[in-house]
């Protein structure tokens, strides 16, 4: 990935390249990193960007760190007793080396490139498998769907997703996640600037507080907010995350689903705020459906031998024919009745 022109946005690229180092760095301990570890990764990342050799990745930084204290810019930078922790650092990312295990994602000339791309959906789910690399690559993936705000035409609307997001947020005694909360920090601080929207999906209001000081960025960012059904909002309202009250809190708790007729959804935007009701046809509700029990019966039926056409409509309780749009098949109808 390039870095943007622009100054204040070539230092916020390289802030974050550090971040996702100092990540690497600590990946099996995700602990905090010291004032003196950050500033020889930056520097490092800083030597990377300045002698043009990015497209080196994790090699470049490694080397940088491996010959400290040669490499550094003045006398002042140049402190004997830091060298051991410099060799600490390029010996901790050495799975992220070329020769390392995941080396290969980090090392080169990078081949993600979304910026043609009119829709794009990148699933993480098996990383989680790989607890070292997991944070590391959704920090990159952020940061690289952040980047695109910015280095693609301003008169083209992007709007960027993350699913599922508190996942990324869990933590144990002693770990850190600042570096990953402000991945996402940096996404909504760009997003409007640059005729863009990123957004988050959370089981919980409460689940912002798992970013720290990040969560205050997105709540102050979040123009428009879409809540469901659910039954913490007076905590949210306790911890300060929301600030309704009185009628548009009841009116905010009052929220249903009542699938499979219809849903509800709070929507509070620039424009006002309000209830909105989702009603969907049969069709198009087993075609979304995730309950366990509904994904569990048309999984029975493909097993059965239907087509997932023929599964779905059985399920909707329609003829596959209304859907195609072609004269009824009577072995498909027959099957279905």
């Amino acid at each position: 990935m390039g870095l943007a022109l622009d100054g204040e946005d070539k230092q916020s690229a390289i802030a974050m390249a550090v971040a996702i180092v100092a990540e690497m760095a600590n990946a099996s301990t995700r602990k905090p990193v010291t004032t003196s570890e950050w500033n020889l990764l930056k520097s490092a990342v800083q030597w990377t960007v300045d002698t043009r050799r990015g497209h080196h990745g994790v090699d470049a930084v490694r080397e940088w760190l491996g010959r400290y204290p040669d490499n550094a810019t003045s006398d002042f930078d140049r402190v004997e007793h830091l060298v051991p922790t410099a060799r600490e650092l390029a010996f901790n990312l050495r799975d992220f080396g070329s020769d390392g295990a995941y080396g290969h994602f980090f090392n080169g000339r990078s081949t993600l490139d979304i910026s043609h791309d009119e829709f794009v959906v990148l699933e993480l789910e098996r990383l989680k498998a790989l607890p070292d690399l997991f944070n590391v690559i959704v920090m990159v993936v952020v940061n690289a769907v952040t980047q695109e705000l910015y280095l693609s035409a301003r008169d083209r609307p992007r709007f960027v997703l993350c699913d599922e997001a508190a996942q990324f947020m869990t933590r144990s005694d002693g770990q850190d996640l600042s570096r990953l909360a402000e991945a996402f920090g940096q996404g909504y601080r760009r997003a409007r600037k640059y005729q863009g929207s990123f957004g988050i999906v959370l089981q919980s209001m409460n689940d912002l507080l798992l970013f720290g000081g990040t969560g205050q960025v997105i709540l102050e960012n979040a123009a428009t907010r879409f809540l469901l059904q659910g039954s913490t909002y007076d905590k949210a309202v306790e911890n300060k995350i929301l600030d309704y009250s009185g009628f548009v809190l009841d009116l905010l708790k009052s929220v249903r689903n009542a699938k499979p007729n219809y849903s509800e959804v709070f929507i509070d935007s620039p424009l006002g705020l309000g209830i909105a009701r989702l009603v969907v046809d049969p069709f198009s509700y087993w075609i979304n459906t995730s309950a366990p029990n509904e994904v569990a019966a048309f999984e029975a039926r493909l097993r059965a031998g239907r087509s997932p056409l023929e599964a779905i409509c059985e399920l909707a309780g329609i003829n596959p024919a209304e859907v195609l749009g072609t004269p009824a098949s009577t072995s498909i109808a027959g099957r279905i009745a």
